[in-house]
């Protein structure tokens, strides 16, 4: 029973791997259809406005209800912001971090 079990390991960890590389090849190519609405593009714009002015918020943007979000949404954005404006390497970014939730299951 033992010897089988590096198999096993091997054909999960190849399973991972195949769901992750579909999920990116499904996301990657099509990040310029992506939705950029005023709720994505306040948050890309505090995310830029915080590497280049160093001014951290504490607060996210303020949303329907009137409350503001966390402001994690907005430091998760600052990695893309330090190497470029561009919202679509934001959308890659998110694609990654959403696709490394998979690992767990």
């Amino acid at each position: 029973m033992q010897a089988n079990a590096p198999n096993t390991n091997r054909l999960h960890l190849g399973l991972l791997l195949l769901i992750l590389a579909g999920g990116l090849a499904l996301r990657l190519p099509s990040l310029d259809l992506m939705t950029f609405r005023y709720d994505s593009a306040e948050e890309l714009f505090r995310a830029r406005r915080t590497v280049h002015l160093g001014a951290p918020p504490l607060t996210g943007i303020e949303n329907s209800l009137g409350f503001h979000n966390p402001a994690g949404f907005t430091w998760l954005l600052q990695v893309t912001t330090l190497f470029t404006p561009d919202p679509r390497w934001a959308a890659a970014w998110l694609g990654l971090v959403g696709l490394s939730g998979l690992y767990p299951i």
